[in-house]
C-alpha cells in the first residue's frame, strides 16, 4: 500500500518517475469503476448525482431546499469529524490524554456545546454560516448553573473515569469471544476440508487408483471373466 500511494500521490518524484504511466492507467480504472458505481440506482449514492438527473441531486432540489441545507452536516460527517479529531488528539497528546477526554473534543465541537458565536463578531465579508451561528447550551445557563456542571464534573470525574475503563474493558472481551469464535469455526472448517482433502489424497495414491488410460487398459485387460 505504501508504493502504491507514493504511485498515485508523488508521481513526479524523480525516484519513481517511471511510475507515472502506472498511475495514470490506475486513475482510468478507479475512475470507470467510479462512474459505474455511482450510476447504481439500487445504491442511495445515484440519488445525489446530477448527470443522472438523481431526485437528491442539486439539479433536482428547489432553491429553498438548498438555503435550508446550507451549514447542515451531512449524515455521515459528524462520525468521521468526531473519528478524525479523536484519532488526532490520541496521536498530538499520546499517552497523556485518554480516549473519553479526546473523544470528549470532537462531541462537543458537534453540539456546540461552548460556542460563543464567535463568527458573527469577525470583521470583513461574512459568510452565510455565521447568520446562524448560535450560542452553546453550557454559555446558554446562569453562571450558578455553569459553576455547578463544573464542580459536579471535578467531584465525579474519578468515577466515570473507572466507569468508562470498565465499559471499555467489556468491549475489548465481547470483541476477543467473537473474534475466537470467528477462529474456531475457521479452524473447524480448515479441519473438515483437511479430512476431505486428505481422504481424496489417499485415494490418489491408492493402488486401486488408474492415474492415466494406458494403465486403466492394462489392469482392465488383467480382468478374467470371474
Amino acid at each position: 500500500m505504501g508504493y502504491l500511494a507514493c504511485f498515485c500521490f508523488f508521481s513526479t518524484r524523480r525516484d519513481i518517475i517511471q511510475s507515472n504511466k502506472f498511475a495514470a492507467e490506475l486513475a482510468t480504472e478507479a475512475a470507470a469503476v467510479f462512474c459505474r458505481e455511482f450510476r447504481d440506482t439500487s445504491k442511495t449514492t445515484a440519488k445525489y448525482l446530477s448527470e443522472i438527473k438523481g431526485e437528491k441531486s442539486v439539479l433536482k432540489i428547489k432553491s429553498a431546499e438548498k438555503r435550508a441545507g446550507i451549514g447542515v452536516d451531512a449524515s455521515n460527517s459528524v462520525s468521521e469529524s468526531l473519528h478524525s479529531t479523536s484519532m488526532l488528539g490520541l496521536e498530538v497528546y499520546g499517552s497523556t490524554l485518554r480516549m473519553d477526554h479526546s473523544a470528549a473534543e470532537g462531541q462537543t465541537r458537534t453540539n456546540n456545546d461552548f460556542g460563543r458565536m464567535w463568527k458573527k463578531y469577525v470583521k470583513g465579508k461574512k459568510s452565510l454560516n455565521s447568520k446562524m451561528e448560535v450560542l452553546g447550551a453550557f454559555h446558554k445557563l446562569c453562571p450558578e448553573l455553569q459553576d455547578t456542571i463544573i464542580q459536579a464534573a471535578r467531584e465525579y470525574a474519578a468515577r466515570n473515569w473507572r466507569d468508562f475503563d470498565e465499559w471499555l474493558n467489556r468491549q475489548k472481551a465481547s470483541r476477543r469471544r467473537k473474534e475466537v469464535a470467528k477462529l474456531e469455526k475457521e479452524y473447524a472448517n480448515a479441519l473438515e476440508d483437511y479430512i476431505v482433502a486428505l481422504y481424496f489424497f489417499e485415494q490418489y495414491h491408492s493402488p486401486c487408483c488408474w492415474h492415466n488410460a494406458e494403465i486403466a487398459r492394462e489392469e482392465y485387460g488383467r480382468l478374467t471373466s470371474e
